[in-house]
């Protein structure tokens, strides 16, 4: 008998989080004599401070299309000395490089990006020096396309020619976009911004004065933006005969 002893503790027991732990042992010999002794043992069962501090492009709060089409990074920080941090998005897993005080950053290339429009879950999870492991979750708002514009008429004019007296009042166009966008029109090199309603409902006028007389055909661009910052438009042709009455 070498005198060796050992005493067990239940996870219950061990104290959570970082922290120095006292350790006190007393013993008594065969005649009585009593020994103490203690001592400190350094506790660490956490990873300590991780989160996410950059979840989309910088000045957003939404995956938007450009995003999609270029990739990004997210960044965020962990505990100094970790060994890993896993980031994933939408089920995509790409690990991080971690600087030596805590922060990291994970690249998304264009074919880990998620589309559409939804909420996608974001995820990370990290292993301190000490192998903890932790992590730690958030949804981020996906939105990478203007989800509808559309010219109501479908044709300028009802025949997609505009006539003198037609012209004489100016042309007005009407549609549907996605709720929140901007519209604008492009026509002969002038732009003209669109009233836009609650529901999406657009509507734009060219002036008669803007309208130059004469047989041609000329092309209206139709120019949306929605809130998330994507940009769609689609092209209507017309043809401008003045000499119609």
């Amino acid at each position: 008998d070498q005198g060796q002893w050992s005493a067990s503790f239940t996870r219950a027991e061990i104290p959570a989080d970082t922290a120095a732990a006292t350790v006190t042992a007393t013993t008594s010999d065969a005649a009585g004599n009593v020994s103490t002794v203690t001592g400190q043992i350094a506790v660490d069962t956490v990873v300590q401070n991780l989160g996410v501090t950059q979840a989309t492009p910088a000045g957003t709060s939404v995956i938007n299309g450009t995003a999609a089409q270029s990739g990004m990074v997210i960044r965020g920080t962990t505990e100094p000395g970790s060994k890993s941090v896993e980031v994933t998005l939408d089920g995509k897993m790409v690990p991080a490089t971690i600087n030596a005080d805590g922060t990291w950053s994970a690249p998304f290339s264009a074919a880990n990006m998620p589309t559409g429009e939804k909420p996608v879950t974001l995820s990370v999870r990290a292993t301190d020096k000490h192998g903890n492991v932790d992590t730690v979750s958030q949804q981020v708002q996906v939105d990478t396309f203007v989800n509808r514009l559309d010219n109501s008429a479908g044709s300028i004019e009802g025949d997609n020619v505009v006539n003198r007296l037609e012209a004489s009042d100016g042309v007005r166009l009407t549609g549907k976009v996605e709720a929140g966008s901007r519209v604008n029109l492009v026509f002969e090199g002038a732009t003209y911004a669109a009233t836009v309603s609650a529901d999406g409902t657009w509507a734009a006028t060219i002036p008669a004065a803007n309208i130059r007389s004469g047989d041609y055909t000329a092309t209206v661009l139709v120019q949306a933006t929605d809130a998330a910052g994507n940009h769609a438009e689609i092209t209507r042709w017309r043809r401008q005969r003045s000499l119609e009455v």
